[in-house]
């Protein structure tokens, strides 16, 4: 398998109230194209903001991530939401719908900003949104959803552009534990259908190495990432 994601020396450094709050400190990572990658690690060990960077959300102080070989930030603004869009699908700790759209409308909302044409996706979001549990429920308005539906629309909407990575933070933070099983078991089914390259990370060891079965396991602790053998 080709280098999907390369992470060389990447550190973040927050300044606050006159002091330096590390984020992460001096990280080396290489995930190869179609890994299935999770990383553990407690309240504040600096899994978001890995994820962020990565994902080219945020600037390091120092490092870099290249993705297909391409160092993200050394692109330009416009490139770099191209690159975003076009590869990268994203899951939030917090679900981030638009509650006066609709579902489907939420699900459809990357191809808008890609000046793709949402029609040509509308089939694959129905399929998306059968798959996270969610049939039928394409017409309703996202506010009158509970907390764990809009999550779900969430993962869904994800998924919708074909994206080549796929980078989800503690996904499934707010859902009961059968819908956390059916969650973890779309992510396999979509992980191997579409050979995406699958960045996961969780406080719960038994979504990642049982539900997802992570081919890699990580885990971070106070900024530095260790991978787990056992």
């Amino acid at each position: 398998m080709s280098e999907k994601i390369k992470i060389e020396n990447l550190t973040k450094i927050y300044p606050q109230n006159g002091r330096n709050i590390v984020g992460i400190s001096d990280i080396n990572l290489t995930i190869k194209e179609g890994e299935f990658v999770g990383i553990l690690g407690h309240s504040g060990a600096g899994k978001t903001t890995l994820l962020s960077l990565i994902g080219g959300l945020i600037k390091p102080t120092r490092g870099r991530v290249l993705i297909d070989g391409i160092d993200i930030f050394s692109l330009s603004d416009e490139e770099l939401s191209r690159l975003r869009n076009e590869k990268i699908g994203f899951i939030f700790q917090f679900s981030s719908v638009i509650p006066t759209l609709s579902v489907i409308d939420n699900v459809l909302l990357p191809l808008y900003f890609a000046k793709k044409p949402p029609s040509d996706y509308y089939s694959r979001a129905l399929v998306l949104l059968e798959k996270v549990g969610l049939e039928g429920y394409e017409d309703r308005y996202a506010y009158q959803l509970s907390g764990g539906e809009q999550r779900r629309v969430a993962i869904a909407r994800a998924f919708i552009n074909y994206p080549e990575i796929i980078l989800a933070d503690e996904p499934t933070g707010d859902l009961d534990e059968d819908t956390e099983r059916e969650i973890a078991k779309f992510f396999v089914e979509m992980q191997k259908e579409e050979n995406l390259t699958f960045i996961v990370v969780s406080h719960n060891p038994e979504f990642i190495k049982d539900l997802c079965k992570c081919s890699k396991v990580y885990f971070m602790r106070k900024g530095k990432i260790y991978e787990k053998k056992d």
